[in-house]
């Protein structure tokens, strides 16, 4: 299968080492994630080896709905004892959350709109934890011509409904560079749809099996692949009717880690 878009493709090694072709990809934010472990009889391919990923449902991070609830209760407190913060942090979390929406340096839930806010609060919350968890500041990027298509396709469905509201569309409207200096860690395969963002990996759907055995793609670390070329393929491949994937736009987001 060949790209949709005719897209110029890379290599990742010169990607890698190039902060100029960060400039071929809109900017849609920052999320401090940390690493998790999937279960290996599900992902065998994995072979136990820790995943970074931006669908809620594959690794937490931060900001979250979470964060903003008016009280803490069973839930939020499982959330902080997985990110090894205790019940005395979440008010003091949710007042700097809700003070970084209003000032737009959080696009609500999901977003930081600048590495320095992302840096900020890990070095707020988190420089004298005892927390072993490793937080990665991670930054999003979408190509540019498929940023064109979701902010298209948000045009037509939000004039038949005002209330529609997307924190990716915010920031990809944007239309900034992701930010330079960063590690790029290879492409996440991620669905968009209108109503909920990014809310669905193609680790989500055991995708990265049809990935080895059908398009002979091998996974590279963190559970992303690799280049380009090979994450249009993919995301092609998702996008087709047979394939029976979840609803939405298939596409590669670009994963940079940041220092902090």
């Amino acid at each position: 299968m060949t790209s949709n878009f005719g897209l110029e493709v890379w290599s990742f090694a010169m990607i890698w080492t190039m902060d100029a072709g960060l400039n071929h990809f809109v900017s849609c934010g920052y999320l401090i994630g940390c690493q998790t472990r999937l279960p290996i009889e599900h992902f065998p391919e994995l072979a136990g080896k820790p995943v970074i990923s931006i669908a809620h449902d594959i690794a937490p991070h931060l900001p979250d709905t979470w964060c903003f609830n008016q009280e803490e209760n069973d839930a939020v407190a499982a959330i902080l004892q997985k990110w090894q913060l205790s019940s005395a942090d979440f008010p003091e979390l949710r007042k700097y959350c809700l003070e970084q929406v209003r000032a737009n340096e959080i696009v609500w839930p999901s977003y930081f709109s600048s590495l320095d806010t992302a840096r900020n609060l890990l070095s707020k919350f988190f420089q004298q934890s005892e927390c072993q968890l490793s937080k990665d500041i991670i930054g999003l990027g979408v190509l540019d011509k498929h940023a064109k298509i979701i902010l298209d396709e948000h045009a037509k469905a939000a004039a038949g409904n005002e209330n529609l509201y997307s924190p990716e569309c915010e920031l990809l409207q944007q239309g900034k560079p992701c930010a330079a200096g960063g590690e790029i860690l290879g492409f996440e395969i991620a669905c968009f749809d209108q109503s909920c963002g990014f809310s669905c990996s193609w680790l989500c759907n055991y995708l990265q099996r049809d990935a080895k055995e059908k398009l002979s793609i091998d996974l590279g670390e963190f559970g992303l692949i690799r280049n380009l070329k090979d994450a249009e393929q993919m995301a092609d491949y998702c996008n087709l009717p047979e394939t029976a994937a979840e609803p939405g736009l298939w596409l590669p987001v670009m994963l940079v880690k940041y220092g902090p």
